[in-house]
């Protein structure tokens, strides 16, 4: 995942992915890296592997934005992309 988000100030984000398989949801929490040479531009990357859940249950997908110390900033997210990788067969 590869987004773009301004703070007014400093502050950690994390970005969670849920996936909701039948009656169960999975998630993983990332710290979103500052990119180089711009820090808005933040970069993700999920491992699915070790997340047991069967493909063909999933029903839904989504990514939850946190703010490590929301108050009092200015939040602007600009840019999200949401892209899949296959693993390589070694």
């Amino acid at each position: 995942m590869r987004a773009r988000i301004a703070l007014s100030g400093p502050s950690d984000i994390y970005l969670r992915l849920n996936l909701r398989h039948g009656p169960n949801t999975d998630t993983q929490v990332r710290k979103a890296a500052p990119g180089d040479p711009d820090p808005s531009d933040l970069r993700v990357d999920f491992d699915l592997a070790p997340m047991t859940f069967d493909t063909d249950r999933v029903t839904a997908a989504w990514v939850d934005l946190i703010v490590g110390s929301p108050a009092g900033q200015r939040i602007e997210v600009r840019d999200i992309v949401l892209s899949r990788r296959l693993r390589a067969m070694l």
